[in-house]
């Protein structure tokens, strides 16, 4: 069980080793490794609900951006997240 709710959205990074997923709510983006299913770390896009277009990962996996209908662009630094999270992360 990904979200409490209905998955929006859902995309993996280049080598496919991560996934990261938004729920219709579109408050959260929730990421998860794509070798063992197992949950790493989650971001908040907001509080209020958002319908989310797009969620992408740069090519290092260093950020993930996330756009919606509140006209809106997120960007997170995940390389400075959760140290689990910094495993996945290439250097450029």
């Amino acid at each position: 069980m990904a979200h409490e709710s209905q998955i929006a959205f859902l995309t993996m990074n280049y080598d496919g080793s991560l996934l990261a997923t938004a729920s219709d709510k579109g408050t959260l983006i929730r990421l998860y490794r794509t070798d063992t299913g197992e949950f790493l770390h989650e971001v908040r896009r907001g509080s209020d609900k958002a319908e989310i277009y797009s969620v992408c990962f740069s090519s290092s996996s260093k950020l993930l951006a996330c756009s919606s209908d509140k006209g809106t662009i997120h960007i997170f630094c995940l390389d400075r997240m959760d140290s689990k999270i910094k495993d996945f992360v290439k250097e450029e």
